[in-house]
């Protein structure tokens, strides 16, 4: 993803130049939501625990589609 991020700085695009990622993995009991920047790139890294409710899933989901500002 850092990869792909990187390629996209100075294509003329200047949202790109900031970009963000988000890789989000299933999980079973633990719940992880960690974020890093890296050359100013916010890079994160969050899990969904499969063993909650429809109701908890949705829940945790809807944060991964927040738009930092």
């Amino acid at each position: 993803m850092y990869a792909y991020l990187r390629s996209q700085v100075g294509c003329g695009d200047p949202l790109a130049d900031s970009a963000s990622g988000t890789l989000l993995h299933p999980s079973v009991g633990t719940m992880i939501d960690e974020t890093v920047v890296i050359h100013g790139h916010p890079l994160r890294f969050a899990t969904v625990d499969l063993a909650a409710t429809p109701a908890e899933i949705r829940a945790q989901l809807l944060p991964c589609a927040e738009v930092a500002c």
